[in-house]
């Protein structure tokens, strides 16, 4: 008899999925990185970025760079991917309107992530049923109860 999965393909159990967010929207890093398997594969399309291993990607995210972007703020609504969980995440423009910016497939392996791509840029997002700006930010309540 075969096995039928508890989850489809990739999904983490879904108190480790709001965990996750809770991370990126905190800047939890270390909380963060403890949620990715060792050798994690982080990648950036369309840019040549791509990281292999936590602490490749802990050093991006510690990254002068990255910091600026991440303390505008971030807020997520989730969907899927290729048959995968994601985030549609938003960050804070400089007229103060939550626009959206990336999004964050997300495969899972024994409950830790084993790879993150991001698509960046909201002209790349289209077919996802996610709105190109948020009205307000969604409570973190509002968000995981669509988590399973």
């Amino acid at each position: 008899m075969a096995a039928v999965p508890s989850r489809p393909f990739g999904d983490p159990p879904a108190d480790i999925l709001r965990e996750y967010m809770r991370c990126w929207e905190e800047h939890d890093l270390n909380g963060l990185v403890a949620l990715m398997r060792h050798d994690i594969a982080f990648a950036m399309p369309p840019f040549a970025t791509w990281f292999r291993g936590t602490a490749a990607v802990r050093g991006f995210l510690e990254s002068p760079r990255f910091a600026a972007f991440w303390s505008r703020g971030l807020a997520a609504l989730t969907t899927r991917a290729n048959g995968l969980p994601a985030f549609a995440w938003y960050s804070r423009a400089s007229d103060g309107a939550w626009r959206l910016h990336s999004l964050h497939v997300m495969r899972f392996e024994a409950a830790t992530l084993a790879e993150a791509t991001n698509f960046i840029g909201s002209h790349y997002l289209h077919g996802f049923e996610v709105p190109e700006q948020l009205p307000s930010v969604p409570s973190r309540q509002e968000v995981t109860k669509k988590i399973r």
